[in-house]
């Protein structure tokens, strides 16, 4: 029986957090995912790549629950995500999407402090834990500083800050984030990058990344899932996905392939 218990616990650690298993998904009968399967396992930094139109915004919004598949089926800890309820998903996932439409004037606390609903019971208000943690997220993206400003007077970059310290405060050991450098500067899209990867580090918590940038994704990333089509291209290290040949396969686009000092890849376009 001990065995037993071993090997099931084993099978458990080494199993994946969250995993596609053959998704298909269409908008108005246009396919945009065919058949794709993708695993991610807990602790990993794993960047989504591709041109656009295949299907990466559409796969983390399955991954998340905010769109169901087709066909096939997503799982969360071995189990199917749609036996989650909303509420169980957002303790387990926090989200940053591409596109944020608040219109309302809420001030930036008040947009962080969203993030804390999940772990609150019906009609119950934040207690004081909940604002901690809300301002160390708000210190932790840089946002703290305009914490009593209202949201939709800040700049695309600054409403993004706000976006991401609202995932950070939901504390969910994974975190889904749709381009979440799209409106920073390069110095706030290392900075991102940087603590996404301290969290993963110090904490363990799992990040999924959806970028255009691929050297920003190369850097920082342990795996590239490369999408094209609807379909995965490529997976596999940083190293194992940057190359010329893949890159303007996937892209259609010339470019030449670098290296920095410490021998990782990096895409070079040519005129």
């Amino acid at each position: 029986m001990g065995s037993l218990e071993s090997e099931t616990s084993e099978t458990l650690k080494n199993a994946p957090v969250l995993e596609a298993e053959e998704i298909g998904f269409s908008y108005d009968q246009k396919p945009v995912l065919r058949g794709l399967s993708v695993r991610i396992f807990q602790g990993e930094f794993v960047g989504i790549i591709g041109p656009n139109g295949a299907g990466k915004s559409t796969l983390l919004n399955l991954l998340n629950g905010l769109l169901s598949p087709r066909q096939g089926r997503i799982l969360l800890h071995q189990k199917e995500l749609r036996t989650y309820t909303a509420n169980d998903i957002a303790r387990h996932i926090a989200i940053v999407p591409q596109f944020t439409d608040i219109v309302f004037p809420y001030r930036v606390m008040e947009i962080v402090l969203m993030g804390r609903h999940p772990w609150l019971g019906p009609f119950a208000f934040e207690m004081a834990s909940d604002v901690a943690i809300a301002q160390q997220a708000m210190e932790a993206t840089d946002v703290a500083h305009f914490a009593d400003r209202f949201f939709t007077e800040l700049s695309g970059g600054e409403k993004q800050g706000v976006i991401v310290a609202r995932a950070l405060a939901q504390n969910t050991p994974v975190l889904l984030l749709d381009e979440p450098t799209s409106s920073l500067d390069l110095k706030h899209q290392v900075f991102i990058y940087r603590l996404l990867d301290c969290m993963r580090r110090e904490q363990g918590k799992t990040i999924v990344v959806v970028s255009h940038d691929i050297n920003l994704a190369a850097l920082f990333c342990e795996r590239l899932v490369l999408l094209k089509d609807g379909v995965v291209m490529k997976e596999g290290t940083p190293g194992e996905i940057i190359s010329r040949e893949i890159i303007r396969d996937a892209y259609e686009t010339e470019v030449e392939i670098l290296t920095d000092e410490r021998g990782m890849p990096f895409v070079r376009l040519l005129k």
